[in-house]
């Protein structure tokens, strides 16, 4: 697992230790468990049946035979997953390859985990990186065992459009890299580089995405759940969000404004 290097870190070091990392949770969350966000990575769909980057580009160069299978492999093998999904949508049809997508993210062993609904159960907005439906599985799960009916009693946010002032302390699933049932997918390198463009330098791209986490990483708790940071794009966001933060405050301080108190990004 990638960690954000300690000298990143608003008070010059890591809190390596775990039972301390669970004290400074439960802290927040009885303080004010609505701004505790759940942001879930792929590691938690993996129960349901659902791949993992390097298992579902396997999968779509088997299923094109592609002839450069190899050189794609070899790719792979050394995680440039974004690379290889844009080689295979460039060799085959638009169509094809998001009618593949479409059917790589539908739960085949449940449609949704104990660990899923247990934090479902103790938060309201989640974030996620994925693209199933498990965390929406596990709202409804909750419902009908209070209600026997599996009514809809949360909202959904996906790209492109997100909103801020409409997401904490409701019950929010958001979207952030894209949503099967409208069959949106960030996994080529040009999809991550229009979405984060602070990352990207690409001048066409757009800051909703970046927008909607800058908020959220500055005004609310952040717990990652089965979420490595090999996202090279997402890791390399917070960094630049945490290192604008620090300059901020210097250049404030520097001029005498501001106050000196402000918070850094707190991250552990």
């Amino acid at each position: 697992m990638k960690e954000l290097e300690p000298q990143l870190f608003s008070n010059e070091k890591l809190i390596a230790d775990t039972s301390e990392n669970f004290k400074l949770l439960q802290q927040r969350y009885n303080l004010d468990k609505d701004k505790c966000i759940p942001f879930i990575g792929a590691g938690l769909s993996k129960p349901t049946g659902i791949n993992g980057w390097y298992e579902l580009l396997i999968s779509m160069i088997e299923k094109f035979e592609l002839q450069d299978k190899q050189t794609l492999i070899k790719d792979l093998d050394n995680n440039l997953y974004m690379e290889t999904a844009s080689r295979i949508y460039a060799q085959i049809e638009e169509k094809e390859y998001f009618d593949f997508l479409n059917l790589q993210f539908i739960q085949n062993s449940t449609l949704t985990t104990s660990t899923i609904i247990k934090i479902v159960s103790l938060f309201k907005a989640i974030i996620t990186t994925n693209y199933d439906t498990t965390i929406e599985n596990a709202f409804k799960t909750i419902e009908f065992i209070k209600t026997g009916k599996s009514t809809k009693t949360y909202n959904i946010q996906y790209l492109p459009k997100f909103d801020t002032f409409n997401f904490v302390g409701k019950n929010n699933v958001v979207y952030l890299h894209g949503y099967t049932n409208k069959s949106h997918y960030l996994l080529r390198k040009e999809d991550y580089e229009y979405f984060y463009p602070s990352i990207s330098k690409k001048e066409d791209a757009v800051k909703m995405l970046e927008e909607f986490l800058k908020a959220n990483i500055q005004k609310n708790c952040l717990i990652f759940f089965g979420f490595s940071f090999e996202d090279e794009y997402f890791y390399e966001f917070v960094k630049f969000l945490i290192n604008e933060k620090k300059i901020e405050k210097e250049r404030n301080q520097k001029f005498g404004f501001g106050n000196y108190e402000d918070e850094d990004i707190e991250h552990f």
